[in-house]
Parts: structure tokens; C-alpha cells; sequence
């Protein structure tokens, strides 16, 4: 029994060949290797993470900035429209109502009523106009933007969902590939 095969060999140990011991000999150096390329890929990895995040939030910001320079044309084309539409309704008022002071005929008479009232100057009419005109703008204005500030902010929630689920998706693989 003392002679079995284990303890032979503990007494005998074998005979290393040359290159056995090269090969036990440069274990170290080989786990100093791959523990190298361990900290290279992993360094590589948190690289492309940080770049892929920095490219997410540079293009949500592009899409935020585009989004703020759209709504501002929006209104601006927005207040020029009803201003010039305004500017031509109280031309065409000035006019009828000029036509109807400078002529007398009776089938202009009957507007006259409607669009001078009796003891207005046509400086009080011009006022209200304006006055009308310029809450009209203002109400167009603020319907537009608060309408685009709900699609920003339902955008923005959207997308900030993707990227949580796009973060945990790559937890996921990151954990997976860590096994």
C-alpha cells in the first residue's frame, strides 16, 4: 500500500523535460498577460460606453436645440401671418368706411352703421382693432408654444425611457458576458 502510485510519485517526483519547466516558468508572465488584456478590453469597453453616452446626449441636444429654432419660426411666421392678415382687414375697413363717408350713395349707406358706429373717431375704431388683433396674436402664441412644449417634454420622456431601456439591455449583456 505505501508504494501505491500517489505516494511513489511524491517520493519520485518526475522528471521535468526542458520545456515543461520553460512553460511552468512563464505562467506568471502569461496570467500578468492576460490580466493585461483584460484591463485593455475593459478599458476599450468603458471607451465606446462613454462615447456612445456623450453621442446620445449631443444628439438629444440637437434635436432639443432644432426643435426650440422650429417652434420659434413657427411663431414667428405665426404672428406675421395674423399681423399682415389683420393689417389688410383694417385696410379694407378704412376703405369701406372712407368710401362710405365720401359717397352718399344709399346702397353704401346701409354698411355705414355697421362699420362706423354713430360718435366713433376712426382713431377709436383703429385702437380696437388693434387691441383685438394683438390678443388674437397673443393667444395664437401662447397655444403654439405650449403645444410644443408638451411634444418636447413627451419626446423627451420617450427618449429618456429608450436610453434607461437600452442601459439596462446592456447591463443585461454586460452580466451575461460576465459569466
Amino acid at each position: 500500500m505505501l508504494w501505491s502510485s500517489g505516494v511513489v510519485s511524491l517520493l519520485n517526483p518526475p522528471v521535468l523535460s526542458p520545456g515543461l519547466i520553460v512553460t511552468t516558468s512563464m505562467m506568471p508572465r502569461m496570467t500578468a498577460n492576460i490580466m493585461v488584456v483584460v484591463v485593455v478590453v475593459v478599458v476599450v469597453v468603458v471607451v465606446v460606453v462613454v462615447v456612445v453616452v456623450v453621442v446620445v446626449v449631443v444628439a438629444v441636444v440637437v434635436v432639443v436645440v432644432v426643435v426650440v429654432v422650429v417652434v420659434v419660426v413657427v411663431v414667428v411666421v405665426v404672428i406675421v401671418v395674423v399681423a399682415a392678415a389683420t393689417a389688410a382687414v383694417v385696410v379694407v375697413v378704412v376703405v369701406v368706411v372712407i368710401t362710405v363717408d365720401n359717397h352718399d350713395s344709399p346702397s353704401l349707406s346701409t354698411l355705414r352703421p355697421a362699420l362706423w358706429p354713430s360718435g366713433k373717431t376712426l382713431a377709436q375704431i383703429s385702437e380696437v382693432v388693434v387691441v383685438v388683433v394683438v390678443v388674437v396674436v397673443v393667444v395664437v402664441v401662447v397655444a403654439v408654444v405650449v403645444a410644443e412644449v408638451v411634444t418636447v417634454a413627451g419626446n423627451t420622456s420617450d427618449s429618456s425611457m429608450n436610453n434607461s431601456n437600452s442601459n439596462e439591455c446592456s447591463g443585461r449583456r454586460k452580466s451575461n458576458n460576465s459569466l
